[in-house]
């Protein structure tokens, strides 16, 4: 009797652990749903989520609802589009620790509709999205994910050049993690990977999508770029126990210029310190 008391209770606290098929769940929902331009409730999100859309702004769900749909996201990622979206969700990879994970995914969005002359016209392109998900009451929901519209590095490139930032990067948010992630702009983000749970690593192009140890050899070949921060901010999300880092940031070119893009870094505590477990870049939007 003592033993399934035990057991009884081992699952009583483990059954709210996420799992991969929930988070798969979440994502793929939310992917489904936007491409309906669906109301916000019903993309898997919890009611204070941070959602960067495609062109970099963040999401306002308060105030953002005014367009040709209800849904906040769906105006800020459509807006009036006359068009027919699907989205085709590639495998969901996913990392869980406790009652919360991380995510990334690609995903193929395709449009067909007419141009001025009522010719057919249809253009895909590849997408991904990536987040933090926890418990929300009884379902898994979406705290705080960025979605990137992928590009070629010549496209990168030839069309989006800046100057270099000067200084040292502006901290915001949980300042003290702000300048942890700072520093690893100056000693390398591939030893400050996470030494437990799934690691990602996605960069601006299609095919810069990788997983486990890959994902460190991607963060290694980063390193090597230079990269130059010029603003950070992290947020704590679920008590502390993960973190969402969103750092502006320039890739060094010749002549002294860049290229603006954005890194999303989900860390959480692991050992000696903070770790990342998924690294996501965005690359600029004429639109942003």
């Amino acid at each position: 009797m003592r033993n399934l008391l035990v057991v009884g209770m081992l699952l009583a606290t483990t059954h709210a652990f996420a799992d991969p098929k929930a988070i798969e769940k979440a994502v793929k929902t939310n992917l489904t749903e936007l491409a309906k331009m669906s109301d916000d409730d019903k993309l898997a999100f919890t009611k204070d989520a941070i959602v960067i859309q495609e062109r970099g702004t963040v999401v306002d769900f308060k105030e953002g609802r005014d367009g040709c749909v209800s849904g906040a996201l769906a105006n800020a990622f459509y807006g009036c589009v006359q068009a027919d979206i699907k989205h085709a969700p590639g495998a969901v990879t996913s990392g869980t620790a406790g009652e919360l994970g991380w995510f990334q995914a690609p995903f193929v969005q395709t449009m067909s509709g007419e141009d001025p002359d009522g010719n057919p016209v249809k253009s895909k392109t590849t997408y991904r999205i990536g987040g933090v998900i926890v418990k929300d009451g009884k379902d898994w929901k979406i705290a705080a994910a960025m979605y990137v519209a992928t590009l070629s590095d010549k496209e990168l490139f030839k069309k989006y050049l800046s100057d270099l930032p000067k200084g040292e990067p502006t901290l915001s948010g949980d300042k003290k993690l702000a300048g942890v992630v700072a520093g690893w702009f100056k000693t390398g983000f591939a030893p400050n990977a996470a030494k437990t749970g799934t690691l990602i690593a996605s960069g601006t192009s299609p095919t810069e999508y990788k997983t486990a140890a890959a994902a460190t050899k991607l963060a290694t070949s980063w390193d090597k770029l230079k990269i130059v921060p010029a603003a950070i901010e992290a947020k704590l999300l679920a008590g502390g126990k993960i973190a969402w880092v969103v750092a502006e940031v320039t890739l060094p070119r010749k002549g002294g210029k860049g290229v603006s893009m954005r890194l999303v870094a989900i860390v959480v505590p692991d050992g000696d310190g903070w770790r990342w477990v998924s690294l996501m870049y965005q690359p600029p939007s004429e639109l942003g």
